[in-house]
């Protein structure tokens, strides 16, 4: 599918849901209408920006359903969330500007969303970097193996972003 036609799938899924289900909801921004943009490829993945009348989210479609259960994003941390729904296909999404309510028009959430665009592509690149054509592990991964690190692809733990905790010092 192309893109357009990807983006043209998602924009009409979402407005059928803003009507169905959202229409007249208090959680819903009556100043807003659903509308895709930003969208374009990081590497071998399909990205877009959807806002809605209830929130602002980045789409990530890999081809092998491939992200971590987290992007960091300009210095921040967003979960992934994974979904398939009838005619979009299997997705990941990030909650950008998850309360859209204090908007008053649609361009200044516009503005807003297309202000965190690049980052999420660097963030899609940068975990597809280390997904996709790696045939040998690269150091820092090496590293985490050595550590007893699990990958950054493995489901998230308890205890927070295996990234982002100290590594064990070794044994003397």
């Amino acid at each position: 599918m192309s893109l357009e036609a990807l983006a043209q799938s998602v924009a009409e899924y979402f407005k059928g849901l803003a009507r169905g289900v959202f229409d007249g909801d208090p959680a819903s921004n009556a100043n807003l209408s659903v509308e895709v943009l930003g969208v374009s490829m990081a590497l071998d993945t399909p990205v877009m920006i959807v806002i809605t009348p209830w929130t602002v989210m980045g789409m990530v479609f890999p081809p092998d359903a491939l992200l971590p259960t987290g992007l960091r994003i300009d210095h921040r941390h967003y979960p992934v969330l994974a979904n398939e729904v009838d005619g979009v296909g299997r997705y990941q999404s990030v909650l950008l500007i998850p309360d859209v309510s204090d908007y008053r028009d649609q361009s200044a959430v516009r503005g807003d969303a297309l202000a965190l665009l690049p980052g999420l592509l660097r963030a899609v690149e940068h975990s597809r970097n280390e997904k996709v054509g790696v045939v040998d592990p690269d150091r820092r991964a090496l590293a985490r193996g050595l550590a007893g690190r699990p990958d950054p692809g493995t489901p998230a733990s308890p205890f927070g972003d295996p990234d982002e905790l100290p590594l064990p010092k070794p044994d003397d």
